[in-house]
């Protein structure tokens, strides 16, 4: 999440300084990573986690999405657009998840990850996710498709959306629940979809 602020904060930095609206943009998706810093602190008090301690070291999964981020965020030569590119897969996922575990364990309050997934389903993370791929398409805008930059540059955004998706694939990868876990896991969506596709 860190990352993803300072992300946010480079994005910005590459904005026309008379693009008010996208500096504000910016500063309201900034303030979204901060309140989600704030509820995993909490978490982290809660279960009395170091943050800083051995137990919370990234494994090498995390460092690799975070260094891809940061690597297009400072990159004096990318454009807005292919920051946004790189963010938009964690966005759009995250949110999946919240909403796809609120419909598969209904009791999902009574656990301790509750919050959550409250968090990650709720209106906040609906709106900055959306936000995040309106402002996607506004730098995306200019592009010349059918011209020889135009696609390039395309092909470019692309890449950078591919790798950030890869990227969450292998970070969620790399936390091996088990054969026991995934079978639990796929009952439960099983029963979830059955339930719904007899109404």
């Amino acid at each position: 999440l860190k990352a993803f602020a300072e992300a946010y904060a480079k994005g910005k930095g590459k904005l026309d300084p008379r693009d008010v609206e996208g500096i504000k943009a910016f500063t309201r998706q900034t303030s979204t990573v901060n309140s989600e810093l704030e509820m995993h602190n909490h978490f982290a008090q809660t279960l009395a986690i170091d943050l800083e301690g051995p137990q919370a070291q990234p494994l090498p999964a995390t460092t690799a999405y975070t260094d891809f981020l940061m690597e297009c965020a400072t990159d004096p030569t990318t454009s807005v657009a292919d920051v946004l590119a790189a963010m938009a897969p964690c966005m759009r996922l995250y949110l999946w998840l919240g909403t796809t575990l609120t419909r598969c364990f209904p009791n999902y309050k009574d656990t301790p990850y509750g919050r959550w997934v409250e968090e990650y389903s709720g209106t906040g993370a609906t709106k900055a996710t959306e936000k995040l791929e309106v402002l996607l398409d506004r730098y995306c805008g200019a592009i010349e498709r059918g011209t020889p930059n135009g696609e390039a540059t395309y092909r470019r955004l692309q890449r950078y959306y591919n790798t950030a998706m890869q990227l969450e694939y292998d970070f969620f990868d790399a936390y091996q629940v088990g054969d026991a876990g995934l079978d639990e896991s796929r009952r439960a969506v099983q029963a979830f979809l059955s339930c719904h596709s007899a109404a």
